[in-house]
């Protein structure tokens, strides 16, 4: 005879490692070969978009700091698109599975809401320049699709940002980064 299961919690949805578990089955049944080509082929364009856009939040933290270093021709913006060039061949390139078409339109998203930050910061990128939240609502967007991007096939991981100087919340955005970077010039400056 058969032990019974255990029972799976009062919603009958387990424990959070019984729901990992059936989670990883699940997607380990979508992963045909060609989910996993695209996969692998996608994954390096994933992890590009992901440092363009730290690299454009930190570029922004510099404006808002007033560095004169930063602006419409920093490097970053410069190395950013070929980057981005470089991921619109990938993604042009690639062969999403039905399974990955989501995600693939995600990273396609990602990766114009990019492009379209660094063409605004190289238009319009100045110290105390009103664009800067504009620039970060871009970037932030990008973020998100690649969020969604994450969630819906394995082996794509962001780093949670909920509590980032450039987080979304009631000082959010632009302002608390210009307050972290003025206190640290202040911890500097009387350090």
């Amino acid at each position: 005879m058969r032990p019974e299961p255990a029972p799976r919690g009062p919603t009958g949805q387990g424990t959070p490692g019984e729901r990992l578990e059936d989670s990883a089955s699940s997607a380990q049944e979508r992963l045909d070969d060609r989910t996993v080509a695209y996969v692998l082929a996608t994954r390096p364009a994933f992890e590009d978009l992901k440092q363009v856009a730290a690299q454009l939040a930190g570029l922004l933290v510099l404006v808002a700091a007033g560095s004169c270093a930063a602006g419409p021709e920093h490097p970053i913006l410069t190395v950013a698109h070929r980057i981005l060039a470089e991921v619109d061949d990938v993604l042009g390139a690639a062969a999403p599975s039905p399974a990955a078409l989501a995600h693939h339109r995600l990273l396609v998203r990602a990766a114009a809401s990019l492009r379209r930050a660094c063409v605004r910061a190289q238009e319009r990128l100045s110290p105390g320049g009103d664009d800067l939240d504009a620039i970060l609502a871009l970037v932030r967007d990008a973020y998100a699709h690649l969020g969604n991007a994450a969630r819906r096939l394995p082996g794509f991981q962001l780093v949670a940002l909920e509590r980032a100087c450039c987080s979304r919340g009631p000082s959010g955005g632009v302002r608390r980064c210009q307050r972290a970077a003025e206190s640290s010039a202040l911890l500097l400056a009387t350090g």
